[in-house]
């Protein structure tokens, strides 16, 4: 079966955070197997979810606090976007950023999960959390090449330079 839960990572700042794309990889297999499979959501359904985590400075575009929004209009490909907007300050607010990061990721899911889902309750996310493998998740290059960070639109940037 196709997956059909992903987690994307936009930043529109040149100053992206290098973070590895596999700490989304790993929260989105973590999650299909602890919160989907089972409660019994999103699995099965037509299309895709995404939960598309915007990384923007405060300002015009960006929020100052992380803000899960509703689901943009299902594409023709059959996604629907949750867009979530998390300030780039927010991030290296503390001299951890991937364990920020983290902690700003666990926020996003109780929030996305307890908000559109009834099935998952608050006490699953924090069951989840203490689950995890922070060693593991620590131990994610950061810096990470540009070529591991997985930022969404960069598999077109590298399409594109191979033309």
């Amino acid at each position: 079966m196709d997956k059909q839960f992903f987690i994307k990572r936009i930043c529109i700042d040149e100053e992206r955070p290098p973070f590895s794309g596999k700490l989304e990889e790993y929260f989105e297999n973590y999650i299909h197997h602890y919160i989907l499979v089972p409660n019994n959501i999103i699995i099965g359904q037509e299309g895709q979810t995404w939960l598309t985590m915007m990384i923007m400075p405060q300002g015009i575009y960006g929020s100052a606090e992380v803000e899960v929004h509703p689901p943009q209009e299902t594409t023709e490909d059959g996604i629907t976007s949750f867009p979530v907007y998390i300030p780039l300050e927010a991030i290296y607010e503390y001299d951890t950023p991937v364990e920020t990061l983290i902690e700003i990721y666990f926020r996003v899911f109780t929030e996305f999960f307890t908000t559109y889902f009834k099935e998952v309750s608050i006490e699953d996310i924090r069951q989840l959390k203490a689950m995890t493998d922070f060693d593991y998740l620590r131990a994610l290059p950061f810096p990470a090449p540009p070529e591991e960070q997985g930022y969404l639109g960069d598999e077109m940037e590298e399409g594109s330079k191979q033309l």
